[in-house]
């Protein structure tokens, strides 16, 4: 699994440093994108009766077969796709 941390505990952390460089260093990492991607349907018909339907995200590959919900629960990537059934 992929460690994930918040922005601002990034920002936190540059309290070491002067104060007009962690401003200017604090405003370039809230410019940075958060990572997105896309649910893809997958059917699976040789797999077990729980396991036929899957959704795989687009940014690290991992699959799931509950759904598609607004985050990779593997990657944090945000799905741009998050609730809409497509095939």
């Amino acid at each position: 699994m992929n460690d994930l941390i918040s922005r601002q505990a990034v920002i936190d952390a540059l309290d070491i440093l002067p104060e007009d460089w962690k401003n200017v260093i604090a405003y370039k990492i809230e410019k940075i994108p958060a990572r997105t991607g896309t649910w893809t349907y997958e059917y699976d018909e040789n797999a077990p009766l729980f396991f036929k339907k899957r959704w795989r995200c687009s940014a690290c590959g991992d699959s799931n077969t509950y759904g598609m919900a607004d985050f990779c629960p593997d990657c944090g990537a945000r799905m741009e796709n998050a609730g809409k059934y497509e095939r």
